[in-house]
């Protein structure tokens, strides 16, 4: 069996750096901890099955037909992906209360 590619923007690393610096700096160190090894399960989970999660519609052209797929065991957390040919790309790791709108549009820095 072919092995399934994986892209991860640096951004999206960057992400789930970010995430376990607030988790620790709110004494959620057992969650900080726990938190890349979800990561790596959700991707695992999206690699044998591209397509799952929630399609989304945001207005920045380069996203075209993204997805939302929740980590596991962290209730607002989502990895926002693509599909590709062979496998996926990972867009950005967020907390679904960020304001999706403005990190996502035509205008956000924060995509490029």
């Amino acid at each position: 069996m072919t092995r399934r590619r994986l892209i991860v923007r640096s951004v999206a690393r960057a992400d789930i750096l970010r995430y376990v610096r607030y988790l620790l700096e709110h004494d959620a160190r057992t969650a900080a901890e726990r938190f890349p090894d979800a990561v790596d399960q959700a991707l695992e989970r999206l690699l044998d099955m591209p397509g799952l999660g929630a399609p989304q519609a945001f207005t920045h052209p380069k996203l075209g037909a993204m997805r939302a797929w929740q980590v596991p065991g962290f209730q607002y957390m989502y990895i926002y992906y693509q599909e590709i040919a062979g496998g996926i790309r990972v867009i950005r790791i967020l907390h679904s209360k960020r304001n999706l709108r403005r990190i996502f549009s035509l205008k956000g820095k924060q995509m490029h």
